[in-house]
């Protein structure tokens, strides 16, 4: 859970507080978990895709899987990002000097790459092996974060 994390449940700001109020924890626990529900779906998501012959689509949802996870680090129930390259930003500056985490942040940084070449060109000249690439990487930052990002990471 996120501790003493200032954060957001619809509306509701905690912020500062040592311990959740124990009527607010299951909300937030809830919260976390849809963040690696939803990293999960997407990476489920690529990999239908993938089978499917549609790589480029799959590097998209592959990106997406990495940058849920991201968030949920970077506690966006607290802050909102107006970009995905804010987002990487700010997971860099916050996670890059951490050896835990910093493989991370280049996984999210060339899978965002990857998927504004996709954007840019609609999908064409994406590879299978280029696809594959990114979802090892989001199977891996899951595996992670279903192992460890249910504790307090700060």
């Amino acid at each position: 859970m996120n501790g003493g994390r200032g954060l957001r449940v619809e509306g509701l700001r905690v912020k500062g507080m040592k311990k959740i109020p124990e009527d607010i924890a299951p909300i937030l626990d809830e919260i976390d978990n849809l963040w690696i529900v939803k990293a999960s779906e997407s990476l489920n998501a690529a990999k239908m895709l993938l089978d499917s012959g549609y790589p480029g689509f799959a590097v998209e949802r592959a990106f997406f899987s990495i940058y849920y996870l991201a968030s949920d680090l970077l506690g966006v129930k607290e802050r909102a990002f107006t970009n995905h390259i804010a987002t990487i930003a700010t997971f860099r500056r916050k996670f890059g000097s951490r050896v835990d985490l910093a493989r991370f942040v280049e996984y999210l940084a060339d899978a965002e790459k990857a998927r504004a070449v996709v954007e840019a060109r609609r999908g064409r000249d994406v590879t299978i092996d280029e696809a594959s690439f990114h979802i090892r990487r989001a199977e891996e930052f899951l595996k992670f974060a279903e192992e460890r990002l249910m504790g307090d990471l700060e």
